[in-house]
């Protein structure tokens, strides 16, 4: 998982030293997919660090152009672990930990 959350700063900081490119925008929500693919705590560990993307995000394109590239960011993230959140959502009845009640005996 940190070697994801450390791809997400890497790429995170280089979308905002170039925030034309589209390599490093498909790199930050890529990294952040999986980082939440390997790992549940990686929403604790992630969530800062989107934060502060995002506000670099809103300061370098304002705020139109930081909000549609922070959700081609998470549609990303999400895309990667649409799978394996509806599977284990089925299975367990809560998409990434078991629910109260669901230990099956």
């Amino acid at each position: 998982m940190s070697l994801w959350l450390l791809g997400l700063v890497w790429f995170g900081l280089r979308w905002a030293a170039q925030p034309a490119s589209w390599l490093w925008l498909v790199g930050t929500g890529l990294s952040l997919g999986l980082a939440l693919l390997t790992k549940a705590t990686a929403f604790v560990y992630g969530f800062p660090i989107c934060v502060l993307l995002g506000i670099a995000a809103l300061r370098t394109g304002g705020a139109r152009l930081g909000l549609a590239r922070g959700t081609i960011v998470l549609l990303l993230a999400l895309a990667l672990n649409l799978g394996t959140s509806r599977g284990t959502g089925r299975f367990m009845a809560a998409p990434v930990a078991p629910g109260i009640g669901s230990a099956r005996r």
